[in-house]
């Protein structure tokens, strides 16, 4: 069987990064803190997943704290930002 290339790699932990991402953010309301092992589970490969929650760590999107995961402030804020920019009236007010 042949290889698969490289990027198919690079994609599959991207994609992961996105998905662990995707899942703290949108969970935040209901729960802001999970444990590593809550975060593999939901996950369909936790060796990849672990690499992933490794790279948002480093980049600040997610910090750890022993064995528990939270959303950063950055991460929330850019979230908020880019899914409700704001209206053109927030902006720049009339006065």
């Amino acid at each position: 069987m042949e290889d698969l290339p490289d990027y198919v790699d690079i994609l599959a932990a991207s994609r992961m990064e996105w998905e662990i991402l995707q899942l703290l953010l949108l969970s935040n309301d209901d729960k802001s803190i999970w444990t590593i092992e809550e975060v593999l589970d939901e996950t369909a490969d936790p060796v990849v997943a672990l690499d992933a929650l490794s790279v948002l760590s480093e980049v600040g999107l997610i910090g750890r704290r022993g064995d528990f995961v939270v959303i950063t402030t950055a991460a929330l804020c850019f979230h908020q930002l880019s899914t409700d920019p704001g209206r053109p009236g927030w902006i720049r007010p009339k006065g």
